[in-house]
């Protein structure tokens, strides 16, 4: 049977490769070609997709998998035949397949997702047990579920019973109401205690639904029977403060000393101990022991200060010691000076990890080694020692290690112009990208800590105190040295020269665990793999040069380099600063340049240098994968007929200057629109959009949602809210295409949101706003924490939006309680003012004079203070400079 003329160009977008044989991803362009093709196919040409589409999830070639779980996507209800092949390709570490089905299934339709997730996902291994059939698999069919939501509400008594181990949160999380329900019938489904886990993630879902799960969880422990109140209890006791509160009766922290013997959270204590305890929930805080107590093989003598966690699971977070102990292991000593104990979290059971221990006044004695005072020795876990700064020379496996002393004044990496390296290197423990700066041990190294041990006791990296001989190698005193787990060493650095595997070496090394040599600095010129090489070098685990600097210009693949180079396994080039100017492809490649090949020796992308620059750039630049490899090439304009001509160049943009352009345009947009001047700013704006989408195939469309929500903010300024309307769904469309699956464009999404309820509010549209904020405000306090994430003022915003939601509905307790909340999460007055006068004006409407002439007051004294940061002064100049600016790049 012919196949639709559409359905075989789409199969042919499916599986379509790059120039040099690469599967590409289905994405802009060709995915509005997808979209268009599909509008014009029946029924029955669809249908006829749908066998070779599946074909393509089970193949070799990932990306084609990817690409045909979108075609499916964009098929809609009738790829629901399909559904099964996609779950099962998505077990595979490619995340764009993972990532196109859970885009996909939506359309597709839940009705027909959530029995096929289900069956694939399988019953629950048991309560903290994670030897799923495929735990990729099932984290992501947990993805799928959370990509689905509210719509897949069925399945969440089935995920509920995952609470035993961390994937199903985010899924039930996504859930809302349907989730909890499931979640609480979960926790109580069997009378003795589970897995703690359990406890904890129940805790988190009902923790990320929010307050109405909280309640319904209280609603729930006033109902239930003393066996099932306990299991809820260990669910409250997890819950983080602020949503705990009024779960037990509020007090001041209780301090007594005990008259007679008493077990408080599993440990016993004798009489005469100072105890301090938690009025909230009579949770342990700490403890001054009266006589020794053995907690958990680890014996405290009388006078020791416990600290505990208080959260009724007795955790020891410190302790202070005065006298010798024996500290799960480790016998610590000062000589009489207190030490600090620092230990480890152990959420679920009473586990006292040791972690650091400090002393004040005196040396800490750790196992016979000395070690600085009032600095950390640091514990992998309890009775193995992990790093630490030691006080003085102490021998360990046969080699004397001690401090870390300043390096010498000509010390330091090599000369990135390579040269004879005949002067002396210092005591740098970093060579390049290659040498030990990956290595074993190099945390503790960056953290100034003198010595550094493996768990099976073994050092992993030292300072060496005098110049030894280590396995057949001298190596210098002062210097660092790093191991492997089984001894050997790893890397060092030499007193003088030494033949290595047939290399002069001189400086800093690094060998292979076998014992090979793998990187280090070369003393003098050498010819290696028929390449002369000097500096700084790096070789393959087979022997092969992998990375040097060149003497003089040499050939190197098709092209003749200079300075720092690095090869394919198989001797091609792999990235090479250009000696002399180089022509591909009609565009000119000056002398200086970096260029990338792939192991075929095509190129792949290159950076502009000037000639020499190489000298000023470290070895670790080359093989480093740098970010401006991709650049757009723009023609200057041709003036005469001589070909030789510089005006015949091309002259590339990189993709740096590109953005700083873009966001030269956006900045002085925005003092355009701070000053009114709204047909400025629109030139401005329209300039910068239009740039962004005619590269936006070259660069991407990171811009084109913020520049979008720009033009937004000026129409809303102008009262266009119906045009300012279209422009946020403009950027909800960018949002779309531009990869959103990237948490960045998550919260450009939550922030086009903003702008959508604020134009709601402003025309009256009141339910239209709700329905935002509902879905919007659970991410904001969901990702508060995280660095990246949304900023306060954000989410007070959220609140006092919502809030005058509830006011124009006339349910003005609720609206109370939302200016509250936006209150409470922002710490700056001067940012609430709008929020404060929101909440004046509804005191007034609700009769409470008194309260809103008290609040009157506060933000007239707000409003009296002078103006904090940027605002006065530094703002004005930089506006300034905004408005100033002008475009430095022709690419029209």
């Amino acid at each position: 049977m012919h196949m639709d003329s559409s359905a075989a160009k789409i199969l042919e977008i499916v599986q379509a490769r790059t120039e040099s044989s690469q599967p590409t991803i289905i994405w802009g362009e060709r995915a509005a070609q997808v979209g268009e093709l599909l509008k014009t196919m029946t029924a029955s040409a669809k249908a006829e997709l749908l066998q070779p589409l599946t074909a393509i999830l089970q193949a070799e070639v990932l990306p084609h998998r990817a690409n045909a779980a979108y075609a499916l996507g964009m098929i809609g209800p009738a790829a629901r035949g399909a559904i099964g092949a996609m779950i099962a390709a998505m077990n595979c570490r490619l995340a764009n397949v993972s990532q196109q089905v859970r885009d996909a299934l939506p359309r597709i339709g839940a009705e027909y997702a959530v029995p096929a997730l289900l069956e694939a996902l399988g019953e629950s291994p048991g309560d903290g047990q994670t030897s799923f059939a495929s735990h990729d698999l099932a984290c992501s069919i947990m993805d799928c579920f959370a990509t689905l939501g509210p719509t897949a509400g069925s399945a969440a008594p089935h995920l509920a019973t995952y609470l035993g181990n961390c994937i199903a949160v985010q899924a039930l999380v996504s859930m809302g109401s349907p989730a909890v329900a499931a979640v609480l019938a979960e926790v109580q489904k069997t009378p003795e205690p589970r897995h703690p886990w359990v406890y904890h993630y129940a805790a988190k879902v009902l923790e990320g639904i929010g307050s109405d799960a909280i309640q319904k969880l209280k609603e729930a422990s006033r109902s239930a029977d003393a066996k099932n109140r306990s299991a809820l209890r260990a669910v409250f006791d997890r819950l983080p403060g602020d949503l705990n509160v009024n779960i037990t009766p509020d007090g001041e922290t209780a301090l007594q000393v005990l008259s007679k013997a008493v077990t408080l959270e599993g440990i016993q204590f004798n009489a005469g101990t100072r105890i301090e305890i938690s009025g909230k929930d009579s949770a342990l805080i700490e403890a001054i022991l009266h006589e020794p107590v053995a907690i958990n093989g680890t014996r405290f003598a009388a006078g020791t200060r416990l600290a505990f966690s208080g959260t009724r699971e007795g955790q020891i977070v410190t302790a202070v010691i005065t006298l010798e102990h024996d500290i799960q292991g480790v016998r610590l000593s000062a000589s009489g000076s207190p030490i600090t104990l620092e230990f480890a979290k152990a959420r679920q059971q009473i586990r006292p990890g040791l972690k650091t221990a400090r002393s004040k006044g005196a040396a800490l004695v750790a196992d016979g080694m000395p070690f600085k005072q009032d600095t950390p020795l640091v514990f992998y876990r309890a009775g193995h020692i992990g790093s630490g700064c030691l006080d003085r020379e102490v021998m360990i496996g046969g080699l004397w290690f001690g401090a870390r002393l300043q390096p010498r004044a000509n010390g330091g990496d090599a000369e990135p112009s390579g040269g004879n390296n005949e002067g002396e290197y210092g005591n740098t423990p970093i060579v390049s990208a290659y040498i030990i700066e990956h290595g074993p041990g190099t945390a503790a190294a960056e953290r100034d800590y003198d010595i550094c041990f493996y768990p099976n006791g073994q050092v992993a990296y030292g300072i060496l105190s005098r110049r030894q001989r280590v396995q057949d190698l001298d190596l210098e005193a002062n210097g660092p040295i790093f191991f492997y787990p089984n001894g050997k060493i790893f890397g060092g650095t030499l007193t003088g020269k030494a033949v290595i595997d047939g290399i002069i070496c001189r400086g800093a090394f690094q060998l292979q665990g076998n014992g090979k040599l793998s990187a280090g600095f070369l003393a003098g010129e050498q010819i290696i793999d028929g390449i002369k090489c000097s500096g700084e070098f790096s070789l393959y685990a087979d022997g092969k040069l992998r990375g040097a600097t060149l003497v003089g210009m040499q050939v190197l693949g098709p092209v003749t380099c200079v300075g720092h180079f690095t090869l394919h396994p198989n001797g091609m080039p792999d990235q090479v600063y250009l000696g002399r100017e180089h022509k591909e492809l009609g565009a000119p490649f000056h002398d200086g340049w970096l260029l990338r090949f792939g192991r075929e020796g095509n190129r792949r992308g290159h950076s502009s240098r000037p000639p020499g620059y190489w000298k000023e750039e470290s070895m670790a630049y080359v093989g480093a994968g740098f970010r401006d490899f991709f650049p757009y090439f723009h023609k200057q304009a041709v003036v005469c007929d001589n070909e030789r001509c510089p005006c015949h160049r091309f002259d590339p943009i990189e993709s740096s200057n590109f953005t700083s352009e873009i966001h030269g345009y956006q900045r002085k947009g925005w003092a355009l629109m701070n000053r009114r001047q709204h047909a400025e700013a629109e030139a401005v704006q329209s300039k910068a959009l239009a740039l962004a989408e005619q590269y936006v195939h070259t660069f991407g469309g990171y811009h084109l949602m913020e520049l979008c929500r720009d033009i937004a903010r000026r129409l809303d300024q102008e009262g266009k809210y119906d045009e300012a309307l279209t422009m946020l769904d403009r950027a909800f469309d960018y949002w779309e295409e531009y990869g959103k699956q990237f948490r960045h464009y998550r919260i450009e999404q939550c922030r086009i949101d903003f702008h959508r309820v604020n134009l709601y509010c402003k025309q009256g549209k009141y339910s239209r706003a709700e329905s935002v904020l509902i879905s919007l405000i659970p991410f904001c306090e969901a990702d508060s924490s995280h660095q990246n994430s949304l900023q306060y003022y954000e989410l007070s915003q959220a609140q006092k939006l919502f809030g005058d939601c509830y006011a124009a509905h006339g349910e003005l307790v609720q609206a109370e309680e939302r200016y509250k909340k936006a209150l409470a999460v922002n710490p700056h007055e001067q940012n609430c003012l709008d929020v404060f006068e929101a909440y004046h004006a509804l005191l007034d409407r609700m009769g409470e004079t008194v309260a809103a002439a008290d609040l009157y007051a506060r933000i007239q004294k707000i409003k009296a203070q002078p103006m904090k940061g940027h605002i006065c002064g530094q703002g004005a100049v930089q506006e300034q400079m905004w408005l100033s600016w002008q475009p430095t790049l022709d690419l029209d």
